[in-house]
């Protein structure tokens, strides 16, 4: 993330950047709306990859977790075409209790879910052509639960991947027994960082180690690998501590590898990377890529700039402000869990030919960009699309990790550019602490 300090102030509505509406949010200082509380679904909710011909075109009506309708068919009175004359079923769909999830192209059907008025609205459904080699027993089944409310449930499949919101771009992957951090900054000190004159560069770090060992203790929280997008505060603060509790292996570049040693992490635990492994692991893999940091200002600069080269041979004095705590470099990484990748920023920029050939199907996306040419859908282009994007880096950090997520101000502006860029995308917001299961 972008952090603000004194001399950074708003971009003058006439310069920001055509198509996304709003300052660099994810880069601090820059613009503060008031904080607002944000709707979050509930915790522990199951999300599907259904078969790979239906999912390119599977798409969820109501991304916050409420209530919905997907339609599945064109309108009614073709219905009659589709059922007949087709061939052996090629078409999966998965409906989950009182949420639609359609493929095709947009259509319109009339449906009635149980407890709920009949209803036509705009949707999705297949073409004649999508239906083409879905046989007719397949055919009937779609008929069925578009007029019925959905099949029955299907047994239960094995979820290859779980995530977990720590706040600002702090995640937890878990495989099976192994699991990664991203980012895991639960201390959260207050800086001023959403206040009117944003963060004060004197700031003092802290770590809060009875929190963190609450949750390690009680098993909730554990790691295998911690991975280190760049070396601001809210970053990196918190993972010296972190790996001297779980001995986990730290990723960063030199200068995060330095500050972390500096902050008394385990030597023997730190492994530099610059971008471009790809890295196996009993369960999942990493691949680490070179990335950039978001710039804020009239100059598009990054605060708290600078390296600390010379690890392992030379360490700097302690930190003890923000400040000391330089940007060092930024990286995105890729979990790859099973046929379930998830990708990682930790800042609102990346690098366009890093990305090629990538198809992440969950993209953990920061607010902001708004400096960035075309920010969101230049990026989603890139990455073919993934099916689900979450957003990150969009809470106000000034608030303990135990209360609900406020927005900072950029929720809502990325959550609008998502859905101008790509209508199909599933954009789901996480509480605090959540788990999501994919």
């Amino acid at each position: 993330m972008c952090l603000a300090h004194q001399g950074f102030r708003p971009i003058p509505a006439g310069q920001q950047v055509a198509g996304f509406g709003e300052q660099d949010l994810t880069c601090l200082g820059e613009f503060r709306a008031a904080p607002a509380a944000v709707e979050q679904p509930r915790a522990e909710v199951p999300l599907e990859f259904p078969d790979a011909l239906a999912q390119r075109w599977l798409r969820d009506a109501q991304p916050f977790g409420g209530p919905a309708e997907m339609p599945l068919l064109g309108d009614h009175d073709e219905v009659a075409e589709f059922a007949q004359g087709v061939h052996p079923a090629t078409i999966s769909v998965s409906i989950w209790p009182g949420r639609w999830i359609g493929l095709g192209r947009p259509g319109r059907c009339r449906v009635s879910l149980s407890g709920m008025r009949d209803s036509t609205f705009p949707g999705t459904g297949p073409t004649r052509r999508a239906l083409l080699g879905a046989g007719a027993a397949a055919a009937t089944a779609l008929l069925a639960a578009c007029a019925s409310g959905g099949p029955a449930p299907g047994p239960a499949t094995t979820p290859g991947v779980t995530l977990s919101w720590w706040g600002n771009n702090g995640w937890e992957i878990r495989a099976g027994a192994r699991t990664v951090l991203i980012d895991p900054w639960l201390t959260r000190f207050k800086t001023g960082t959403y206040t009117p004159q944003g963060a004060d560069p004197r700031s003092p770090l802290s770590v809060d180690t009875a929190l963190i060992d609450s949750y390690l203790d009680s098993g909730r929280l554990r790691a295998d690998h911690i991975l280190v997008t760049h070396g601001h505060y809210d970053h990196l603060t918190d993972v010296p501590y972190l790996a001297q509790r779980t001995g986990a292996t730290v990723l960063g570049t030199e200068t995060h590898l330095t500050l972390m040693a500096a902050l008394g992490a385990p030597e023997n635990q730190l492994a530099l990377v610059t971008g471009g492994e790809e890295l196996d692991f009993d369960g999942y893999s990493i691949r680490v890529l070179r990335s950039l940091h978001s710039e804020i200002g009239p100059r598009t600069q990054i605060p708290y700039p600078g390296t600390r080269p010379g690890y392992p041979a030379t360490k700097p004095p302690r930190p003890e402000v923000i400040s000391d705590l330089v940007e060092g470099g930024t990286l995105a990484y890729q979990v790859t869990v099973g046929a379930t990748s998830v990708l990682n920023f930790g800042g609102a920029n990346y690098i366009e030919s890093e990305l090629a050939g990538l198809r992440p199907d969950v993209l953990l996306l920061p607010t902001g960009g708004a400096r960035v040419h075309d920010y969101v859908a230049r990026l989603l282009r890139i990455l073919g699309h993934p099916r689900w994007v979450l957003p990150t880096h969009w809470d106000d950090f000034d608030l303990p990790l135990g209360e609900p997520a406020r927005d900072a101000g950029g929720l809502e502006p990325l959550r609008k550019a998502v859905a101008a860029a790509d209508p199909s995308a599933r954009f789901r917001v996480p509480a605090h602490v959540e788990t999501i299961t994919f």
